[in-house]
């Protein structure tokens, strides 16, 4: 039994007073009809009794993985092993567990409603009451830095796990003029955020919108870093801001390769710190001007051409005394902003951090590199459970944010992402890309689509794998390819300079429009059709998202 009174409370407890509602909550978690509410809108950091707390993630995690509610042997096994021995604790959320199963009261999504605002606002108040109690004590002790930094990490604990209350209501024939009249207005340039390769906007209609999730799959080593630092970056051009966060790459391995695409010098001699004098120049001239406000760029190129070759040998000092200092110089107000964090973070601590971003400096696109190797992934066992759930965070959080989400994705060699089906349900985009061999040696990279939700994807019935095509590999049961892999977006992948770009010419040399045939093919019958104008939408299936 759980005594605590208000006292214990101040002493610095946050969870000493129990919320009288929260058992109500708790009986909701072996009903099929409501736990995935409870996953989606509770967290588990919300309940003040331990044992409650244990019963509400045995439960919730072994329904995230196979769909099902767990029996009492499952749960037994569980609890014994998350109590590490405590008897006295692992009786307590054994008899919750049963109390659960053995509760007639019929439940309401009116009365789920009301627990788990009941349990969400008695943690917040337990929160803010702890980091009150804490600063007034540091206050006495004349400590105004720790003080305030204590009620600084109760509000972030707050933003970090609390509940997202933004939810749009309107009546349907009331908001009936407001969008007419939105239809009529173009999009504003951070509405859509272009990616520089004009054939793949043109697709997507323009660009990416806000909020979208966009899955990026590549295979091994395939390039999914420096394309989705690419896409933006081209957003960072356009105006916008842009959180890149990295869980393999160092930031200074990032800014290397950023300042590279900048600058157009070798990112090996500038991350290994290898230029000569003319690359040195080169490289601070171009992340100088990128650092300014648009408008003055020119003024700024006249300053920088004022320092001559001296430039190569400024210190951060000499940057800020005779350039950043200058009345005519102000920074961008936009950013391209790397967040460096441990690859087993959640999708709670980027949550944290790009709310902190957006309090600041905005955010339009956040890039993950990559979502594979978050701890919702690494912590359980990799299956369809997990990659689903993830990929449903992941689409919650750009809808919260109002971002484009970019998610680079591992697949295989014929375009298929790991665990298609649960992450092709949730992305709103899926781009995939491959290099063959030729591509390889004339810089080139071939985009093609596997899903748009606001257009269409070209599926062509009846192709299947040439045998003389080796650049495209069949699987065992032969099926039917994606006609928008066999007719790829040609772009040009300079990975020297870190450069993605619209390419010379949109299709391969030695590749024909239509079937992708190699050139030169020695099947006569297959030329002479190949030069045939084909049949309007011959074959070819379009899927709506």
């Amino acid at each position: 039994m759980n005594n605590k009174t208000e006292k214990d409370l101040f002493e610095g407890d946050e969870h000493a007073i129990p919320n009288p509602l929260e058992p109500d909550l708790i009986r909701f978690l072996v009903d099929e009809n409501y736990l995935p509410s409870l996953i989606k809108e509770v967290k588990s950091e919300w309940l003040c009794l331990e044992s409650n707390k244990h019963i509400f993630e045995i439960i919730t995690d072994n329904y995230k993985s196979s769909s099902e509610i767990p029996d009492l042997n499952y749960v037994s096994e569980e609890a014994r092993d998350k109590c590490n021995g405590n008897g006295e604790l692992t009786d307590e959320i054994i008899a919750i567990y049963k109390s659960c199963i053995n509760h007639k009261e019929k439940l309401t999504r009116t009365k789920l409603n009301r627990c788990i605002k009941s349990v969400h606002d008695h943690w917040q108040t337990n929160i803010l009451y702890v980091g009150i109690n804490k600063s007034i004590n540091l206050l006495s002790e004349n400590n105004n830095s720790q003080a305030l930094i204590r009620i600084e990490e109760a509000v972030s604990k707050i933003r970090l796990n609390g509940q997202n209350n933004s939810i749009v209501e309107y009546d349907i024939s009331e908001f009936a003029p407001t969008a007419l009249e939105r239809y009529s207005t173009a999009f504003e340039d951070e509405e859509i955020i272009t990616t520089g390769i004009k054939e793949l906007d043109e697709k997507m209609g323009g660009g990416f919108r806000k909020p979208n999730l966009v899955g990026l799959g590549c295979g091994t080593q395939g390039g999914k870093s420096i394309v989705s630092m690419n896409l933006g970056y081209n957003a960072f051009s356009q105006g916008l801001s842009v959180a890149y966060v990295s869980l393999e790459m160092s930031e200074e391995e990032f800014l290397a390769r950023l300042h590279s695409r900048m600058s157009g010098v070798n990112a090996t001699k500038v991350l290994m710190r290898t230029m000569d004098e003319k690359e040195k120049i080169q490289l601070r001239k171009a992340v100088l001007l990128e650092s300014v406000d648009i408008e003055q760029k020119k003024y700024a190129e006249k300053l920088i051409k004022s320092f001559g070759k001296k430039i190569a040998i400024f210190t951060e000092e000499d940057f800020n005394t005779n350039f950043y200092n200058d009345s005519g110089i102000s920074l961008r107000k936009n950013t391209y902003y790397p967040i460096d964090i441990p690859a087993n973070c959640n999708v709670d601590d980027l949550r944290h951090k790009v709310l902190n971003l957006q309090q600041n400096r905005n955010c339009d696109m956040l890039i993950i590199d990559y979502p594979g190797i978050m701890e919702e992934i690494t912590s359980n066992d990799q299956n369809w459970g997990t990659y689903s759930s993830l990929y449903t965070r992941l689409k919650a959080l750009a809808r919260e944010l109002s971002v484009v989400l970019i998610a680079p994705i591992q697949s295989y060699n014929d375009g298929e992402y790991r665990y298609a089906k649960s992450i092709r349900d949730h992305i709103d985009i899926g781009l995939n890309w491959k290099r063959t061999e030729q591509d390889l040696k004339d810089s080139k990279v071939r985009f093609w689509f596997t899903k748009l939700r606001h257009s269409k994807i070209e599926i062509f019935e009846g192709a299947k794998p040439d045998p003389v095509d080796d650049d495209f590999e069949s699987s065992e049961e032969d099926r039917d390819l994606d006609y928008s892999m066999r007719n790829p977006i040609m772009a040009t992948l300079n990975t020297d300079i870190m450069l993605l770009d619209n390419p010379e010419e949109n299709k391969p040399s030695n590749y024909s429009n239509r079937k992708g045939r190699p050139k030169g093919s020695k099947n006569k019958t297959t030329e002479k059709k190949t030069e045939e104008k084909p049949e309007k939408n011959k074959g070819i299936t379009y899927i709506q998202e």
